[in-house]
């Protein structure tokens, strides 16, 4: 109680939310679901555009919820922001698998997780997302899209040849004219 009290000093008082930060952050030190805590230091980094920090309370706050729907839905939520927020890609990476996990197909995590893989020269997960979205795509030109894209992925990036010929054969059972 003395941390918090402290805490609050610090962010009304003296507009001082480092410190303030540091009280919070002990005061979740002592007592890890202390909601309050959690709830005050959310703030202060969306304030602050500490975006790491707040998709790391955040985190926080969703493993002490039961795992539900409302849970994905806020996965999913956290997910996108730190795809907009954050420049190091490791940390929407790791959003997006959360979401991937009770839902490998989830069509927005396999579209942000595109990109991503890409950008760290992840080919093997990149393929793999691919392969993914070929699955669940039902237009005939989208799947062709995507298909190319892992064969090319295969072919120069992971020196697949078998793989490689595999898809490119599935192009052709698409679309034949191709």
């Amino acid at each position: 109680e003395l941390l918090q009290r402290i805490a609050g000093i610090m962010q009304e008082r003296f507009n001082n939310a480092t410190e303030a930060i540091s009280s919070y952050q002990a005061i979740l030190k002592l007592e890890p679901e202390h909601r309050g805590a959690i709830a005050l230091l959310k703030e202060l980094y969306e304030g602050r555009r500490q975006w790491e920090q707040y998709v790391e309370i955040s985190q926080h706050e969703l493993r002490l919820s039961g795992g539900d729907a409302a849970q994905d839905e806020a996965y999913v939520a956290l997910a996108k922001l730190a795809s907009e927020r954050i420049r190091k890609p490791q940390v929407p990476i790791q959003l997006w698998e959360r979401v991937r996990q009770d839902n490998p197909g989830h069509p927005d995590a396999l579209e942000a997780l595109e990109p991503l893989y890409e950008r760290e020269k992840s080919f093997e997960k990149l393929a793999e997302v691919l392969e993914k979205r070929v699955e669940t795509t039902e237009e005939d030109s989208t799947r062709v899209a995507i298909l190319e894209k892992l064969g090319l992925v295969y072919t120069s990036r992971l020196m697949d040849a078998d793989a490689a010929t595999r898809v490119w054969r599935k192009v052709l059972e698409v679309d034949s004219k191709h």
